[in-house]
């Protein structure tokens, strides 16, 4: 009885200690290729009669599309300075209406960051995350998916460029 008395306990040890190991969070250093999609849903009204049935419709919201593409630098400090260039426009185009093409930009921004074993935090908004190619550490990918204000959704990727 002794002897399974202490295999459970070893067994219970090895558990709890790789277990605290695996909630480790890898660490994000250096510089990163950074790619995000954000695609907002639009939002159509209804027009009623006096009786309640739908005739006709309105655009009450266009949406929103972008892609960013990006280096992204996490020096170490709790930030993360990404530089590079953002495409954003309307998702929904309505002929005859008010509309918003796609339009290029510079992206400079220097974002708060955290992250967990399984998420990562960039300027508040907490992005579930995979990481792999972990060496010493490092995260040298992750892959992020979020939801912003329940109609948007953000998809992206993290890949180490610094050696």
């Amino acid at each position: 009885m002794r002897r399974a008395g202490i295999g459970l306990a070893l067994a219970l040890s090895l558990v709890a200690v790789s277990s605290a190991v695996a909630q480790t969070p890898p660490r994000l250093a250096g510089a990163y290729a950074l790619g995000f999609t954000t695609m907002c849903q639009p939002t159509l009204g209804v027009f009623k009669d006096p009786q309640g049935d739908v005739t006709g419709l309105y655009v009450r919201d266009h949406g929103e599309f972008s892609e960013v593409v990006a280096t992204a630098t996490f020096p170490g400090t709790g930030r993360a300075l990404i530089v590079g260039r953002n495409v954003v426009g309307d998702a929904l185009r309505v002929e005859g209406r008010d509309f918003h093409g796609m339009r290029d930009s510079a992206v400079s921004l220097d974002w708060a960051v955290s992250n967990t074993a399984t998420t990562v935090t960039l300027d508040g908004l907490v992005h579930h995350a995979r990481y792999s190619q972990i060496k010493n550490g490092i995260a040298h990918h992750v892959d992020l998916l979020a939801r912003e204000d329940g109609r948007c959704v953000r998809r992206g990727t993290l890949s180490r460029v610094t050696p």
